[in-house]
């Protein structure tokens, strides 16, 4: 695992890496997860990996990850990166339940 670049994003509280990595097969999300948190010795909730990019030709892959701050960090950015759609059914979905909490 060969870290390319590391960018630290005071606005949402992250560090901001492209990697690049040597592998015999595709790793998994949660395989670069795991290995990314051991290298680093960050914590696995923390990290976010958005993009895991073969290279034709070669046994190497690009993964675009994050790190973040706290886990409260992460889950705020996953709710502003919703749609409306998605936002719109979340709102359904808390009001069906809590009707259902009501009867």
């Amino acid at each position: 695992m060969n870290i390319k670049q590391d960018i630290r994003n005071e606005l949402f509280k992250r560090q901001e890496l492209l990697i690049e990595l040597s592998s015999d097969k595709n790793p998994s999300f949660f395989e670069v997860k795991k290995q990314l948190a051991e290298k680093l010795s960050k914590p696995e909730e923390n990290i976010e990996i958005s993009k895991i990019k073969g290279i034709f030709g070669k046994r190497a892959f690009k993964i675009e990850a994050c790190i973040y701050d706290s886990r409260e960090d992460l889950e705020k950015i996953k709710k502003l990166q919703l749609t409306s759609k998605q936002r719109k059914e979340g709102i359904k979905d808390k009001e069906k339940t809590q009707n259902k909490d009501q009867n």
